[in-house]
This record gives structure tokens, C-alpha cells and sequence, in this order.
């Protein structure tokens, strides 16, 4: 029961963030680009994908065949925006996450760490379960055959 509520939280964060950043891609281009990690054009390529892989991550972890993949996403995408952000804050950017497009402008990029850091906890714990119940599978059908 617990596995169905980080499922559901965990997948209903990727899809929103991914959702909100669709709507409104000049803000998530001038989001991503504020990281100064990458030019201009980059971030505008970045910022086009970036949506539609945070969706498909968070679709992949409801469906039985890709929820290996969907969690795997999902970690990855929080282990990429830890990064980023943990980047920024070193340098002393004063950046905005934009992870949730306009309605998140005002957390500060020490508080979206930790919130971060806390979904990068819940997004191994089902990476980490999916890895297990695949192995439980692959052995039952190995004891069984």
C-alpha cells in the first residue's frame, strides 16, 4: 500500500512539472537557461524534452512492462536536477527552480534542494522495489519452469 502512494505521488509530480513546463516554454527556456550551464540554444532544445521525458517518466512508473524505466527516469531527472540546482547554488545564482513553472518562483533553491533531496529518497525506494519484484519474478518463473 505504501509502494501505491510514492507511486502516486512520485508520478503526479513528474506529470505536473512536465505538464506546467508545456505550458508555457518561454519561461522554461529562460528557466533552464538561467543554470548557465549550457547556451542558448541548447536550453531551448533542453527545455522542449525535458516536459515530454518528465511525462513519460511518470506515465512508465503506472505501467507494469515500463515502470523499471519510468522509475529509472525519475531518478535520474531528480539526481540531474540536484545537480543542477546544488550548481547554481555554489556559484551563487540567485535562480528560480522552475520546476513547476510560474507557481514556484518563489522557493528558494535551498529549500527546492532538500524538497529534492526527499524525492530522490522516494524515487530510489521504487527503482530500488521494481528491482526486487523483478527478481522475485525472474526466480519464481526459474523455480517453476
Amino acid at each position: 500500500m505504501i509502494w501505491l502512494l510514492i507511486r502516486t505521488l512520485v508520478s503526479g509530480l513528474f506529470i505536473v512539472a512536465g505538464l506546467l513546463k508545456l505550458r508555457d516554454a518561454e519561461l522554461t527556456i529562460i528557466s533552464v537557461y538561467q543554470y548557465q550551464l549550457m547556451s542558448w540554444e541548447s536550453a531551448g532544445v533542453l527545455a522542449a524534452t525535458l516536459p515530454w521525458i518528465e511525462i513519460a517518466g511518470g506515465v512508465g512508473i503506472w505501467l507494469p512492462k515500463l515502470r523499471l524505466g519510468g522509475a529509472t527516469l525519475c531518478l535520474g531527472l531528480t539526481v540531474l536536477f540536484i545537480a543542477a540546482l546544488g550548481s547554481a547554488v555554489v556559484r551563487g545564482l540567485d535562480v528560480s527552480c522552475g520546476c513547476f513553472g510560474t507557481s514556484d518562483m518563489h522557493v528558494t533553491a535551498m529549500k527546492r534542494l532538500g524538497e529534492d533531496m526527499v524525492l530522490l529518497v522516494l524515487c530510489g525506494g521504487l527503482w530500488r522495489s521494481e528491482i526486487h519484484r523483478i527478481r522475485a519474478q525472474l526466480q519464481f518463473e526459474a523455480e517453476t519452469a
